[in-house]
C-alpha cells in the first residue's frame, strides 16, 4: 500500500475540513437557520425546531391588533378583574404570531378585564396557587367572578389527577412579594431562542433526520412525529402534512378514566370552594394537536386519547370547555390553519373559536 505524501495528506485533510465547513454553511443557511434562529421579529414554530423540519415551517411576526389587551400582574392598577387565567404555554402566548393570547379576544369581545398570573414557584399544580390566592382575599379584593384554568390535554392528569398537595401554602405576602402586583416588568418573549453558531449539531440532525423520516413517522428517536393526512387541512405545502409532539402519544394511557375521575373530582372541591366566594371556575383542557387531527391521519395505529369522551361523560360543578368538540367543528366545516403547521400551539382562529364558545356557556353577549 502506498503511503500519501506529506502534500497530499494536507491537501486531503484541508479539502476535508472545506468541505465540513461548506456543508454547515449550505444547510444552516439555506434550512436550520431559520429554525434555530428568528430575526427580524420572525417566529417558527417548535415543532419544526425539534424535528429540525424546514420545508414545514409557517414565518409569522407576533403582533396584536385587538382594540383591548389583557392584564399582566404588574399591570394591575385596582382594576376590577373579571376574569382571572393560569395556565402553560397557551395562556402565555407561547405561539407567536398574530393575537397569539386568547385571552385578548375575552377583553376585546366581552369588555372584561382579565388578569393571567403565570405559575407559582414550587407549586406543583394551578389549582393550589388559586387557592392560595382566595385564602389569602386576593380574589375577593380583585373582584373575581370567574378562574379559568387552561392546561394542554397532554399534561392535564399529571398536574391535576395525581400532584400531592403542599404542605403549606404561600402566604399574602408571599405572592405580593413575587407578583409584584402594579410593578411593570421587563417584558417576556416566549419564544425568545438561545443564539446558536452557524456551525453546530443541528446541521447534522437536519439531514440525519430527512433521511430517518422516510422510515419512521417519528424520526426512532425525534420528538417531532410527521405524517400524511387524507385531506387538506394547512395553507403550508400542500396541507396534509401533520406534524405533532411525539409526547402526545405517551399521554393517552394517562389519560384514562380513573385519572379523569381523580381530576374531576379534586377540580370540584375547588369548584366548590370558589362558589361559596361567589366566583365560578372554568376548566380549559386544549386539546393536542395530535388528537384534534388524528382520525384524519391517512395510514398507522394511531390510538386516541381518551380523555375528552371519559370528561363528557361525567357531571362537574364547573365549566368544561370542550375545545376538542369546539375545534373538530371548525376544521370539518373546512377551516385551515387551526393549529399552525409547525407548531403544537393554537392560531388566532382556534382563540377565536374557543373563546365565542365559552361566551355561549356563560350566556355572555358579546
Amino acid at each position: 500500500m502506498r503511503l500519501l505524501s506529506p502534500r497530499q495528506f494536507v491537501l486531503g485533510f484541508v479539502s476535508a475540513i472545506a468541505l465540513f465547513v461548506l456543508l454547515h454553511a449550505l444547510t444552516w443557511q439555506f434550512a436550520v437557520r431559520q429554525l434555530l434562529r428568528h430575526e427580524n421579529g420572525v417566529v417558527t414554530g417548535d415543532l419544526a425546531r425539534l424535528g429540525y423540519i424546514s420545508d414545514l415551517v409557517h414565518p409569522r411576526r407576533t403582533h396584536v391588533t385587538l382594540p383591548k389587551r389583557h392584564l399582566e400582574a404588574g399591570d394591575l392598577q385596582g382594576q376590577h378583574v373579571d376574569l382571572l387565567t393560569i395556565g402553560d404555554s397557551f395562556s402565555n402566548g407561547g405561539a407567536g404570531g398574530p393575537n397569539p393570547w386568547y385571552q385578548d379576544f375575552i377583553a376585546s369581545r366581552w369588555g372584561w378585564n382579565v388578569l393571567n398570573l403565570r405559575s407559582f414557584p414550587g407549586l406543583r399544580n394551578d389549582m393550589d396557587l388559586v387557592r392560595a390566592l382566595l385564602r389569602a382575599g386576593l380574589l375577593q379584593e380583585w373582584g373575581v367572578r370567574y378562574v379559568l384554568l387552561e392546561s394542554t390535554q397532554r399534561k392535564i392528569a399529571s398536574r391535576y389527577a395525581d400532584t400531592p398537595s403542599p404542605h403549606e401554602l404561600p402566604s399574602r405576602a408571599a405572592l405580593i412579594a413575587h407578583y409584584r402586583f402594579g410593578k411593570p416588568r421587563p417584558t417576556h418573549d416566549p419564544v425568545a431562542l438561545p443564539d446558536v453558531a452557524w456551525i453546530n449539531d443541528g446541521n447534522i440532525k437536519y439531514w440525519w433526520n430527512r433521511v430517518m423520516y422516510h422510515l419512521d413517522d417519528c424520526a426512532f428517536i425525534s420528538k417531532t412525529c410527521r405524517t400524511r393526512l387524507r385531506t387538506r387541512r394547512f395553507s403550508i405545502g400542500d396541507g396534509k402534512d401533520l406534524l405533532f409532539y411525539r409526547g402526545a402519544l405517551h399521554a393517552v394511557s394517562r389519560n384514562g378514566a380513573n385519572a379523569v375521575q381523580r381530576m374531576n373530582g379534586r377540580l370540584e372541591a375547588l369548584a366548590d370552594e370558589l362558589d361559596r366566594q361567589g366566583i365560578g371556575l372554568i376548566v380549559m383542557p386544549v386539546v393536542t394537536k395530535y388528537e384534534l387531527y388524528r382520525s384524519d391521519i391517512a395510514k398507522g395505529d394511531y390510538p386516541p386519547d381518551p380523555l375528552f369522551p371519559h370528561w363528557r361523560r361525567l357531571p362537574h360543578r364547573f365549566v368544561l370547555v370542550d375545545t376538542q368538540a369546539i375545534l373538530r367543528r371548525a376544521i370539518e366545516a373546512g377551516e385551515l390553519d387551526t393549529f399552525y403547521t409547525d407548531d403544537m400551539h393554537w392560531t388566532p382562529k382556534a382563540s377565536r373559536h374557543v373563546t365565542e364558545a365559552l361566551a355561549t356557556q356563560l350566556g355572555i353577549q358579546p
